[in-house]
């Protein structure tokens, strides 16, 4: 699964499943900038790295999981000086 994919599954929201509501965009939509903001938030942090990369794959292979857990359990943004 590419990016691109992985974009479409999360955005699409499963319309042709079960999961389905008239809410589906909404919440792809609110997946996709958690998603983003995960990322550059992870690109500017202080971690070593090897631990963004392992973050990063961690991220882009599950979306929304991925996101939650590396904004619970992440390394912190660096601080601005």
């Amino acid at each position: 699964m590419n990016m691109i994919q992985a974009f479409y599954i999360v955005w699409d929201n499963g319309r042709d499943g079960f999961f389905y509501s008239p809410y589906g965009d909404i919440f792809g939509l609110i997946v996709v900038i958690l998603w983003i903001w995960a990322i550059i938030s992870l690109l500017t942090s202080a971690a070593s790295p090897g631990a963004k990369i392992l973050w990063l794959i961690l991220i882009l292979l599950l979306p929304f999981i991925g996101s939650i857990l590396y904004f619970i359990v992440g390394p912190r943004p660096a601080l601005r000086q």
